[in-house]
């Protein structure tokens, strides 16, 4: 790891303060270590504790213009990469705790008719087991609006990492902060045979029920499932489905099931020391607000809608840090040059 600090610190034992010598910019020599990181780890020693030593950071080969101006342009275009990455992650922080306060508001005040967010103001409400709600609201359990499906034990032997049309979905496959991703290293294929009532469609509402981490990070996680291919329903996944008779949209479903009171509610009751477990009998017992299926909808859109600025937010991000990643490969290998944005006195003096 390497860091620039703009106050006055000190080191303590493995690590190593690299000071650079007067020919070269100290902003630019911290681009060209972080850069250069990947190698440095290439060379790292010992097996139970890696590390690597003076030595090898002594002896590691880079590339840098000798004109101290030019490196000094380098840092200065990589740094205003940086601070726009940073000015982004600030916002999609900032609109993530915007997020957090209107679910918190929307499932315990909800909005009227009118699309207008409730207040004991201007609307009357009712003490339940859950607190004060609008009286239009109930509170029950949430086995009384859905039930949960089990996935199938897929025999192993059938496991694959070759591509094919049937992606075998796994908590792993389960995103911290919400949502599915597939990756080479997060994917498994599956070719045996396969009950067709465990092929899952876009649109299912899935839970994950097993955790590997001490944090239950992904325990009780919901999502809505959205793939081009046939994905299969696997043991440790739940599928949720409404009751019979029940008004229910279920994309606010999962955003119920994704609140930190739902959530909450469910770690608290996990089982197992290193396997975190949970079952559809835990996941269905917290009581939850019964409301209008119209109020439903409305709230699930109105927390889309930031939803969808914050994905938006989250492309601006990865372009941001492509573009930054571009910057780097190109400036400090040389493969571009900065000189003709250095005025004629810097060129001179370089």
């Amino acid at each position: 790891m390497v860091g620039f600090f703009k106050i006055d610190t000190t080191t303590n034992q493995s690590i190593t303060a690299i000071l650079p010598n007067p020919t070269v910019d100290t902003l630019y020599l911290f681009y060209v270590l972080k850069n250069s990181r990947k190698r440095i780890l290439g060379f790292n020693i010992g097996s139970a504790q890696p590390h690597i030593n003076k030595q090898i950071v002594d002896e590691l080969l880079v590339e840098f213009p000798t004109s101290k101006p030019e490196q000094t342009k380098i840092a200065e275009i990589l740094s205003t990469a940086d601070r726009a990455i940073e000015q982004t992650e600030a916002i999609i922080a900032k609109q993530q705790r915007i997020k957090t306060g209107l679910m918190q508001d929307l499932l315990t005040r909800g909005i009227d008719e009118h699309g207008n967010l409730r207040s004991e103001e201007t609307h009357e409400f009712k003490d339940s087991p859950l607190g004060r709600i609008p009286v239009e609201w109930g509170a029950v359990p949430l086995k009384e609006l859905c039930h949960i499906k089990h996935g199938y034990a897929f025999s192993g032997e059938f496991f694959t990492e070759q591509r094919n049309e049937n992606v075998l979905l796994t908590p792993g496959n389960f995103y911290v902060k919400g949502g599915l991703y597939f990756t080479k290293d997060n994917t498994k294929y599956f070719t045996g045979p396969i009950p067709e009532e465990f092929i899952l469609s876009n649109g299912d509402v899935l839970v994950v029920m097993t955790d590997l981490t001490k944090e239950m990070a992904i325990l009780g996680r919901t999502v809505i499932l959205y793939h081009p291919d046939n994905v299969l329903h696997n043991q440790r996944i739940g599928k949720v489905l409404k009751n019979r008779g029940v008004r229910l949209d279920l994309r606010f479903l999962a955003l119920l099931m994704n609140s930190d009171f739902h959530r909450d509610s469910i770690k608290a009751t996990a089982t197992g020391t290193t396997v975190r477990h949970t079952s559809p009998e835990k996941l269905l017992s917290p009581l939850v607000p019964k409301l209008s299926f119209e109020e439903q909808a409305r709230i699930r859109k109105r927390i889309e809608s930031i939803e969808n600025l914050m994905n938006c937010t989250s492309k601006e991000l990865a372009k941001a840090r492509r573009i930054k990643t571009a910057l780097m490969q190109d400036l400090l290998t040389g493969k571009k040059r900065v000189t003709p944005l250095l005025n004629d006195t810097e060129v001179v003096h370089g």
